[in-house]
């Protein structure tokens, strides 16, 4: 049966995140008895190959041509560079990709996000790395869902909008050189815009906010509903805010409940996004989805969410076990999620609940010094490679090297775009 409407705030807050944290609460808290064993042997050539394809990527990187317009050179090099990207994805060992990706998904996804990546580099080239590859993660959980709903690939405007309004805002809310009268100004303005106000904008930085949720706008009329499950978000990420209150610690019900309400509205707006009807089962998968995915994201940071006193479901945890016992919930709970997912490819569907398994596996192994040697020991198992190159595989991604090369990187980017 087809929702009515989605974005009811009684129904969403009350209802479907009752549904979700009932559905968490409820899991169990054991190790989990489905998730397979790598051998050693199988992770030492997993290695092998990974590291030989990254050694083949930075090679054709380096490879970039000065004058990449002379001769053609810079048309033969795109090619050979979108060629290689090609056989990474499909058939590198981390992602498990074979059976559950294929070449013409690959060519819409390269297509469209090359459409995503040229549209921020126009709107904003100040913008990092970092926040460009937010925002693009933002925009592949969209074409995931596409891909779910056996729709063919499309970057949208309203897409476009919606994925670049995470770095956007994040930074300007998180920002600590910003004022409180600052920040309650810029949630003011989004708030007005939404609301189909008259709004003021003091800076271009409030403008070309504003500017995001105008392409929004291009798509859906102002009387669709979307409009409603924007506001909703707003609402989320000022409810996210009182988990970083030192002076008044939420309890941990509140904390899952923020978590529910944030991660999962986020990600329904994503799939509402792609244009296809909701049932009753999809409202409760993809707000599931987007709980899970919250929950990920606060497991990798453990740390510095008690560094810096943000309550949330994992940073509360009184110790190693009770951290343990919520991982395993979260592997159970997202076995159960992917038993009700309706796709129309159960290739691709085995492809993405492997690929959350495994990301829950790496958040947990990143931010293992909250686990036991022994729990550490069985999640080491269960992933493709070793421990030791997994961790040298990070410090790759966050050293000096990475970000000596940034600027030529956002070079060779512009140049394949």
């Amino acid at each position: 049966m087809t929702a009515a409407r989605v974005f009811d705030r009684e129904y969403i807050k009350g209802a479907l995140s009752g549904q979700v944290a009932q559905e968490w609460n409820r899991t169990a808290v054991s190790l989990p008895d489905f998730l397979e064993i790598t051998g050693e042997k199988e992770k030492k050539e997993n290695e092998r190959r990974f590291t030989g394809y990254m050694e083949r990527l930075e090679k054709q990187l380096d490879s970039f041509p000065r004058y990449a317009g002379l001769f053609g050179r810079g048309k033969r090099w795109r090619k050979k560079t979108f060629g290689l990207l090609d056989e990474i994805l499909s058939g590198e060992p981390l992602l498990m990709a074979e059976g559950g990706i294929c070449v013409s998904m690959l060519d819409g996804v390269r297509e469209e996000a090359g459409v995503f990546l040229r549209r921020a580099r126009e709107f904003a080239p100040e913008l990092s790395a970092a926040d460009l590859g937010q925002a693009l993660r933002n925009y592949l959980v969209y074409a995931i869902f596409r891909e779910l709903n056996g729709m063919p690939q499309k970057c949208t405007q309203a897409i476009f909008g919606y994925s670049m309004l995470y770095p956007y805002t994040d930074n300007f809310i998180d920002g600590t050189e910003r004022t409180a009268k600052e920040k309650e100004h810029f949630n003011r303005l989004i708030a007005d815009k939404l609301s189909g106000r008259a709004y003021k904008a003091l800076t271009e930085y409030e403008e070309k906010t504003a500017r995001l949720l105008s392409a929004i706008e291009e798509d859906f009329p102002r009387t669709d509903e979307i409009f409603e499950g924007l506001l909703l978000m707003l609402e989320a990420q000022r409810d996210s805010q009182k988990q970083e209150d030192k002076g008044n610690a939420v309890p941990e019900e509140q904390a899952l409940a923020i978590s529910v309400y944030k991660g999962g509205l986020s990600v329904l707006i994503d799939r509402y996004l792609i244009g296809r009807p909701l049932t009753e089962k999809d409202l409760s998968f993809y707000y599931g989805f987007g709980f899970l995915l919250q929950l990920c994201d606060d497991l990798q940071d453990i740390t510095q969410d008690r560094e810096n006193g943000s309550r949330t479901v994992f940073s509360v945890s009184g110790s190693k076990e009770e951290t343990e016992g919520k991982i395993n919930r979260l592997l159970h709970y997202t076995k159960r999620l992917f038993e009700d997912c309706q796709c129309r490819s159960e290739g691709f569907k085995e492809f993405l609940y492997r690929n959350c398994c495994l990301l829950i596996l790496f958040s947990a192994l990143g931010s293992r010094e909250h686990v036991s040697g022994e729990w550490a020991a069985w999640a080491a198992e269960r992933i493709p490679v070793t421990v030791e190159y997994f961790d040298r595989l990070g410090e790759s991604f966050r050293g000096e090297k990475l970000k000596d090369k940034e600027k030529s990187y956002e070079r060779i980017m512009d140049a394949l775009l």
